[in-house]
């Protein structure tokens, strides 16, 4: 029996083919099916270590190319660490598509302030300015709200010119507009570096107007 390379178990009589070899010690073999234990004379453990078969891993085998497909992946989806945080890198598209909208608002942003620029030059480029506007509230004998605008007309010309019609504006504080009127002033034209005062009166029992304005109808 010690001779025999395919030995039996003595007591359930398991005969151990070359893939189930019993399990051996210094000098006693264990049976893989009841577990039971006997002595083999002759057994060596350099013969009961090549008797014992080696580990079969319970995970599948993964074929060479899904393998290389999720180190592809893990190469995508990998996010370096860059002092402590995480880098992303955007796709080269993305970065040139947001340089493009910065520097179109940019230039929305400069194209504005020019525009506005052009705009206030032209006004101030009048030789009719209207200045100090001032708003009066008082209340009238049949208990209604009367609101006074003044203002002073100003020729910065050297030769008379045509005073037009006033449109005047009440607002609240918000800048909405509350009401509008217009205003023809008593005098046609006024005298090169000539100044004349106007004022305006309207009935309005609206209490949130703040304020009021006065500007040359074109």
């Amino acid at each position: 029996m010690a001779n025999n390379p395919q030995p039996s178990c003595p007591t359930c009589e398991y005969h151990h083919g070359t893939s189930g070899r019993p399990v051996t010690g210094s000098d006693k073999i264990t049976c893989l099916d009841c577990g039971n234990s006997w002595k083999e004379f002759g057994a060596t453990r350099e013969t009961a270590q090549k008797s014992i078969p080696a580990p079969v891993s319970n995970k599948p085998a993964i074929d060479a190319r899904v393998f290389k497909q999720r180190q592809d992946l893990d190469k995508v989806h990998k996010i370096p660490v860059v002092n402590g945080r995480k880098k992303v890198d955007l796709p080269k598209t993305t970065v040139k598509t947001v340089l493009i909208a910065a520097s179109m608002i940019c230039v929305a942003v400069l194209l504005t302030s020019l525009v506005g620029r052009v705009v206030f030059q032209h006004l101030d480029d009048r030789p009719l300015q209207i200045g100090q506007v001032k708003l009066q509230e008082r209340v009238n004998s049949r208990g209604h709200r009367v609101f006074t605008v003044e203002g002073q007309l100003t020729n910065r010309s050297t030769t008379g010119q045509k005073i037009p019609k006033i449109s005047i504006v009440l607002r609240q504080t918000n800048g909405h507009e509350v009401y509008r009127w217009h205003h023809n002033s008593p005098l046609p034209i006024l005298r090169g570096g000539g100044e004349a005062k106007f004022a305006s009166s309207v009935q309005h029992d609206n209490p949130l107007i703040a304020y009021a304005e006065a500007i040359f109808e074109d």
